[in-house]
């Protein structure tokens, strides 16, 4: 049983003149003294440009997912948690915001994130607070009164 292969590759493609082409078998009917024949075609090799556009396509793709993620995770972003009533404090003497905001907490945020609250609600240009100032301050909840009223 003998078979032929021949392999061509075209003048001025990356692969002329070497041995990297590639080639795959094409089943031919049976010849009639039932031997099998077996003929070859050359297949046409992946070109370096070929590889270089998919792998932009793959680049372009990926940027267009991530850039997707992001859009939904500001989206689906929950609102902070905000206090449900407001109270009015007088500033004592060597009170700072950090003291406020640990005494007024609001469930949910941290003590940091409270103070940039009571600094945006009362208009504060910095951290820096009076004896004798009034400042709006998240309400504190008695909780004795609150499980009272159910």
């Amino acid at each position: 049983m003998a078979a032929t292969l021949a392999l061509q590759t075209h003048p001025g493609s990356p692969d002329h003149g070497s041995m990297r082409t590639h080639a795959r078998v094409v089943r031919a009917p049976q010849a009639s003294d039932g031997a099998r024949t077996r003929a070859y075609r050359a297949v046409a090799p992946i070109r370096r440009y070929d590889v270089e556009r998919l792998g932009r396509l793959v680049l372009i793709t990926l940027l267009i997912c991530a850039a997707l993620v992001i859009v939904v995770s500001r989206v689906a972003e929950p609102a902070p948690p905000m206090p449900e009533s407001w109270a009015s404090v007088t500033v004592s003497k060597a009170a700072t915001l950090w003291a406020l905001a640990q005494d007024h907490p609001i469930p949910g945020l941290s003590t940091a994130e409270t103070v940039a609250l009571i600094r945006e609600s009362n208009a504060l240009q910095s951290a820096t607070i009076h004896e004798g100032q009034v400042l709006r301050v998240p309400a504190q909840l008695d909780t004795a009164v609150a499980i009272a009223s159910r």
